[in-house]
């Protein structure tokens, strides 16, 4: 499908293609979904079609009123307490929190998870104050184990917010 300049594609350009085209079980022997009408939905159609499924979102890109919009989505869902956003942009995420009024579930932002990891790792998980309600980034960053047993125990203990 490709990426467009900035990683922002239109919704009718998404919404014309084949989602299904490149999608092979077998190492590029068959492809079952080509042509099949696979689509990519549009959160609105997630948010009806899965009434009941908790939803986590990724908001991707630096894009200008992005987080307004996401949050006016989840709000006409009536969906706020079963959806959880994360950027790893650490202004995409606090504008969300602002939009939202923090009436929604975010994780951490990557700045946000490094220094959870960094007070974690100095053992002075008691200075964290936590914006926000999960912990979600990469195993690893850069060749550093990020995801530890000892961050998650830290995390899960509820020292940490």
């Amino acid at each position: 499908m490709g990426a467009a300049r900035g990683g922002y594609l239109p919704r009718r350009w998404i919404q014309r293609h084949d989602a299904g085209y490149w999608f092979t079980p077998d190492g590029d022997k068959t492809y079952p979904y080509r042509g099949e009408g696979v689509r990519i939905p549009t959160m609105e159609e997630v948010y009806r079609e899965f009434t009941d499924v908790p939803i986590n979102i990724e908001i991707k890109g630096k894009r200008p009123s992005i987080e307004e919009a996401v949050w006016r989505i989840i709000e006409g869902a009536g969906a706020e307490g079963r959806t959880l956003v994360v950027s790893e942009d650490s202004g995409t995420i606090r504008r969300f929190r602002e939009a939202s009024g923090r009436r929604v579930a975010t994780a951490s932002s990557s700045a946000e998870l490094i220094l959870f990891w960094l007070l974690s790792r100095l053992r002075l998980r008691g200075l964290s104050k936590p914006s926000y309600q999960a912990l979600q980034g990469p195993e690893t960053y850069k060749g550093v184990r990020i995801v530890t047993p000892e961050l998650v125990r830290g995390r899960t203990s509820g020292s940490c917010g």
